[in-house]
Protein backbone atom coordinates (compact mmCIF):
# COMPACT_ATOMS: atom_id res chain seq x y z
CA UNK A 1 0.00 0.00 0.00
CA UNK A 2 1.25 3.35 -0.75
CA UNK A 3 1.14 5.80 1.81
CA UNK A 4 0.87 9.90 0.42
CA UNK A 5 1.76 12.86 2.36
CA UNK A 6 -1.13 15.01 2.35
CA UNK A 7 0.11 18.53 1.50
CA UNK A 8 -2.04 21.59 3.20
CA UNK A 9 -1.69 24.54 2.44
CA UNK A 10 -4.29 28.03 1.78
CA UNK A 11 -4.92 27.60 -1.74
CA UNK A 12 -4.56 23.44 -1.85
CA UNK A 13 -7.03 21.13 -4.04
CA UNK A 14 -7.92 18.62 -1.40
CA UNK A 15 -11.02 16.12 -1.20
CA UNK A 16 -12.93 13.77 1.18
CA UNK A 17 -10.98 10.17 1.89
CA UNK A 18 -14.44 9.19 1.27
CA UNK A 19 -15.30 11.21 -1.74
CA UNK A 20 -16.80 13.73 -3.28
CA UNK A 21 -16.23 17.58 -4.79
CA UNK A 22 -12.64 18.99 -4.67
CA UNK A 23 -12.13 21.71 -2.60
CA UNK A 24 -9.57 24.34 -1.48
CA UNK A 25 -8.01 24.85 1.41
CA UNK A 26 -9.44 28.55 2.73
CA UNK A 27 -6.91 28.61 5.88
CA UNK A 28 -5.45 26.19 8.35
CA UNK A 29 -5.76 26.94 12.18
CA UNK A 30 -4.11 24.20 14.30
CA UNK A 31 -6.25 21.04 13.35
CA UNK A 32 -8.96 22.79 11.37
CA UNK A 33 -9.04 23.09 8.01
CA UNK A 34 -11.50 25.85 6.29
CA UNK A 35 -12.29 24.20 2.41
CA UNK A 36 -14.46 25.94 0.31
CA UNK A 37 -16.20 23.68 -2.85
CA UNK A 38 -18.83 25.07 -5.76
CA UNK A 39 -22.13 22.60 -5.72
CA UNK A 40 -23.96 22.98 -8.40
CA UNK A 41 -24.77 27.07 -8.26
CA UNK A 42 -24.07 27.11 -4.52
CA UNK A 43 -20.46 28.12 -2.94
CA UNK A 44 -20.12 25.36 0.54
CA UNK A 45 -18.04 25.64 3.20
CA UNK A 46 -17.26 23.28 6.10
CA UNK A 47 -14.50 22.97 8.77
CA UNK A 48 -12.39 19.60 8.81
CA UNK A 49 -10.13 17.59 10.54
CA UNK A 50 -6.60 17.33 8.38
CA UNK A 51 -7.09 12.87 8.74
CA UNK A 52 -10.57 13.79 6.66
CA UNK A 53 -8.56 14.68 3.96
CA UNK A 54 -6.40 14.01 1.14
CA UNK A 55 -4.83 15.46 -2.04
CA UNK A 56 -6.83 15.85 -5.00
CA UNK A 57 -6.35 15.21 -8.27
CA UNK A 58 -9.17 16.55 -9.92
CA UNK A 59 -7.81 18.83 -12.62
CA UNK A 60 -8.63 22.35 -12.16
CA UNK A 61 -9.11 24.75 -14.72
CA UNK A 62 -6.45 27.22 -13.23
CA UNK A 63 -3.71 27.23 -10.79
CA UNK A 64 -2.17 30.84 -10.18
CA UNK A 65 0.68 30.81 -7.87
CA UNK A 66 2.30 34.55 -6.68
CA UNK A 67 5.71 33.91 -4.71
CA UNK A 68 5.47 36.67 -2.33
CA UNK A 69 1.77 36.82 -2.24
CA UNK A 70 0.59 33.48 -1.74
CA UNK A 71 3.27 31.21 -1.66
CA UNK A 72 6.95 31.14 -0.72
CA UNK A 73 9.67 30.38 -2.93
CA UNK A 74 9.77 26.90 -1.64
CA UNK A 75 6.08 26.25 -2.04
CA UNK A 76 6.32 27.20 -5.71
CA UNK A 77 9.17 24.97 -6.19
CA UNK A 78 7.50 21.88 -4.37
CA UNK A 79 4.31 22.65 -6.58
CA UNK A 80 6.53 22.20 -9.65
CA UNK A 81 8.06 19.20 -8.49
CA UNK A 82 4.26 17.88 -7.37
CA UNK A 83 2.67 18.91 -10.66
CA UNK A 84 5.41 17.09 -12.89
CA UNK A 85 5.48 14.08 -11.46
CA UNK A 86 1.75 13.97 -11.83
CA UNK A 87 2.05 14.55 -15.34
CA UNK A 88 4.60 11.65 -15.48
CA UNK A 89 2.50 9.25 -13.46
Amino acid sequence: MKCLELRLFVGAQVQLKSGGFPMTVESIEGDQVTCVWADKDRIRRDVLKPMMLKNSTAVSDMILIIPGLNATDEEVLEHQVLTEALGNA
